[in-house]
């Protein structure tokens, strides 16, 4: 027992001395340890973890670089953008100023050219003054000239006023004597050539107007041609605009033949839409009622005027 004392008492008395001497070197040997140790203060952490926050240091490190790098590139590109617009607004500007000048050495030839003008403007204004009397010896001149145009413009005037009152009366007369003339060879006209074959032997060929009138004026020609064109209307299967037209061309020989004598002859049969349908003053369609009121009168008769025996039944449709 009391050599373990003395054993133990040994010991620390070189305790210090095996400290100052060994504890210097385990610690640089151990620092990093000792280090990770002593700031653990949530634990002891393991070498595992130890690793990924060593690497997470490293991460956040290079990010910190990264960053930075990125954040001079972007510097150099916003200063290199600047001085671009820098370079370009000076560009502008000295555009702007070369265009001012520009401007105001045509504002100031303009300016110079006006003075001369003025100038110009005042020797002419003088000029005129001073040729003010002989103006209006010519302006005198003028007026009695304009005084005989005027008095020769209303002798013109007085002439076309005559030829006009001249032409008036062509005009009337000519519609009084040859306008109804003129209506009749229209109508022709508008008669297909194949039906004009049909009217030949009655009225010619119509190319004679003089022809046309004679023959139409006749009342015989009447008649028949009422019968041709009551024919064709009733089997010729013809467009309604050919069946007017020979309806208009029995309506002028009518007023021809009326017209050749002293007094007229005939007057058109009077018959009105909606009318009872009567066999003994009307002809009917083939295709219309036996029976019913009257929907179209397609050819209308004609009777004598003193007498009013009926010559011709009127062609009607019955509905």
């Amino acid at each position: 027992m009391g050599e373990k004392k003395e054993i133990v008492q040994a010991v620390l008395e070189r305790l210090p001395d095996f400290l100052e001497a060994y504890l210097p070197q385990y610690m640089e040997e151990h620092r990093a340890e000792l280090k990770r140790w002593f700031l653990n203060t949530d634990g002891f952490r393991s070498e595992e973890e130890c690793k990924e926050l060593k690497e997470a240091c490293e991460r956040s490190e290079r990010e910190k670089r990264e960053a930075e790098e990125e954040f001079q590139k972007q510097l150099q590109k916003a200063q290199e953008r600047h001085e671009e617009e820098l370079e370009e607004a000076k560009n502008r500007h000295a555009a702007e100023l070369e265009e001012a000048q520009k401007k105001y050495v045509a504002e100031h030839d303009a300016l110079e050219r006006s003075e001369s003008m003025l100038a110009r403007t005042q020797n002419e204004l003088s000029e005129a003054q001073a040729g003010c009397a002989e103006a209006k010896r010519h302006a005198d001149d003028v007026d009695a000239q304009m005084r005989r145009l005027n008095a020769q413009t209303t002798r013109k005037l007085d002439d076309a006023h005559k030829a006009q009152t001249r032409a008036e009366a062509a005009c009337k007369h000519y519609e009084a004597n040859y306008a109804a003339a003129e209506a009749v060879v229209r109508v022709y006209q508008q008669i297909p050539d194949d039906l004009r074959q049909g009217l030949h032997s009655l009225v010619g060929d119509g190319t004679n107007a003089v022809t046309l009138l004679v023959r139409l004026s006749q009342q015989d020609v009447l008649m028949n041609l009422w019968d041709y064109t009551m024919h064709q209307i009733v089997h010729g299967d013809l467009e309604r605009e050919t069946l007017a037209a020979l309806a208009r061309l029995v309506e002028q020989s009518l007023k021809l033949v009326n017209a050749s004598r002293p007094t007229p002859l005939f007057v058109v049969q009077d018959i009105r839409l909606g009318e009872r349908f009567q066999p003994n003053d009307m002809q009917k369609t083939p295709e219309s009622r036996q029976q019913g009121t009257v929907r179209a009168v397609l050819l209308p008769g004609y009777q004598y005027l003193e007498t009013g025996k009926l010559v011709k039944k009127s062609l009607v449709e019955v509905e």
